[in-house]
Parts: structure tokens; sequence; C-alpha cells
């Protein structure tokens, strides 16, 4: 086994301490409103110290939003897959549902703190948008799918996409204590958007 150099650990962790002072500061203010001045407070680094693990703010705000991506991308990739591409979509709705329920300040952070915008129509999107994507059209493919001229898949996706990421902000905001309750409402909803538009 290769032993890791103890500078390279010291370098590592250090990065991970700029990275974890950067999420409490971006929770408290938002990405634009946080300055390298105060992570630097905040680590107990001085500014010019910080340099030499990033470039500038923005590369700090880029790996913490590239820190959250992997985290929720595993959880939803890593989740049990099930048998058909319907309970794929189901399963990928619970997997969106933990991560905001197991990781809420990632979930705050990803989604409001960020400053992070997509541009669907340019193929800019967000993973979870592309996990959805892919399990429909394999769907379709499989013939377990159909889509009619109503809607095109696009339009679909979005639908989808919107209904279980507006479910979970609904969870995070106003529902916290009552989560549980509501979840097989959720799987019901959840039914009726698949066979309403991928006629099952």
């Amino acid at each position: 086994m290769t032993k890791i150099p103890g500078h390279q650990i010291r370098f590592e962790n250090t990065k991970k301490q700029i990275l974890e002072a950067a999420m409490h500061l971006i929770q408290e203010k938002g990405a634009k409103n946080v300055s390298l001045r105060e992570i630097a407070r905040k680590t107990n680094y001085s500014p010019a110290a910080i340099y030499l693990y990033f470039e500038n703010k923005q590369q700090i705000i880029n790996a913490v939003q590239i820190h959250i991506e992997d985290i929720f991308t595993d959880l939803l990739i890593l989740y049990p897959k099930g048998s058909t591409y319907t309970q794929i979509l189901h399963n990928f709705g619970n997997a969106y549902f933990k991560f905001q329920s197991e990781y809420p300040e990632y979930f705050f952070l990803l989604f409001s703190k960020l400053d992070k915008t997509y541009s669907l129509k340019s193929g800019d999107y967000p993973p979870s948008y592309r996990l959805i994507i892919d399990t429909i059209m394999n769907g379709i493919e499989e013939g377990e799918f159909t889509i009619t001229d109503e809607f095109t898949l696009e339009e679909i996706v979005f639908i989808l996409w919107t209904q279980i990421h507006g479910i979970a902000i609904i969870q995070q905001n106003i529902l916290k204590k009552e989560a549980v309750k509501w979840s097989n409402l959720y799987e019901r909803i959840f039914d009726d958007l698949i066979n309403r538009y991928l006629k099952t």
C-alpha cells in the first residue's frame, strides 16, 4: 500500500477546513455576500495563506458546489434501482427526499445559496434532472414508457423533476415534522404523474 506523504495529508485537511468554513458562511449570508477575508478569519488563516489552496473566492465556491453535487449524485446513483423503470423513478424520488432529509444544510446550500444557475435549453442540467432523462429514455427504448404528442420528452421530464423538487422544498421549509405522515401520498402523486404522462 502506498503511503500518502504527511504534507499532502495536511494540505488536503486544510482545504477541507476552508471548504467547511465557506459552507457555513454561504449558508448564513449567501455566496455573493461572502468574502475571502471572512473565510480566512473563520479558519484562523491569513488571506494570503488561503491563496496557497485556492486562486480566488470563486474557486472556493465552485469547490463547495462540486462537493455537494458529488454527495447528491452518489446518493441518487447508489440508491436501490428497482426491477422496472417505474420503480427506478420512484426510488429516484425517494433518494431525492433522503438527501433533503439527511443533508438539509447541503440541500439548502445547493438550491438556495450558491447562486448556481442552469440552462435546460443548452443542456446544462442539474445532476438530478439528467438522471430522470436517462431513466425515461431507457424506459421508452425498453417499451415500458410511451409518450404522446401532447407533451414532449423535455416537458415530461420537467414536470416530474419540478414535482419531486417541489415536495422536497415543502418538506424542508414547511412540513419538517410531518414528512413521514405524507410519504404515502407522495407515492400516489408520483404514480399519477407517471401514468398520466408516460402511459405505462
